[in-house]
């Protein structure tokens, strides 16, 4: 299967834009999560996902922002808000988007919900929709 095709399908079908240097995002939101490894990171990163599968915001990769934030930069034109979310207290998706020069608009902590820290990635639906429904109110 070429994901390649089918994830810009997807993107499109969505209205984003494309994901090529320099590129617009048309959004109002951006989002960068920590991605961490434990359960709570990646929680982070799937409702970075499906917001963005939504149309409520445009995903960010937070690695390019740490090591490329010039690519970014440009994309970021217009945004009204962006929202870093993080697995724990260490907050690497808040402090990689300062360091590059952002303001951080939405800081949402993950464990600050009541949701505990763990080794795997293992995490539920209902965990999801907790963070989701948080970052709808708070933008």
């Amino acid at each position: 299967m070429n994901t390649s095709t089918s994830d810009t399908k997807n993107n499109e079908s969505h209205g984003h834009p494309s994901n090529e240097p320099g590129s617009k995002t048309g959004s109002d939101h951006i989002i960068i999560p920590c991605c961490g490894q434990a359960n709570t990171g990646q929680i982070s990163n799937e409702v970075a996902m499906v917001l963005s599968d939504e149309g409520f915001g445009m995903y960010y990769c937070t690695a390019l922002l740490a090591t490329k934030p010039e690519v970014i930069i440009s994309r970021m034109q217009g945004t009204e808000k962006i929202i870093a979310i993080d697995g724990c207290t260490i907050a690497c998706a808040k402090k990689i988007a300062l360091q590059a020069g952002f303001k951080v608009n939405h800081h949402v902590l993950v464990t600050d919900l009541g949701i505990e820290k763990k080794k795997g990635r293992n995490f539920t639906s209902e965990q999801v929709a907790c963070v989701i429904d948080v970052i709808r109110k708070g933008c």
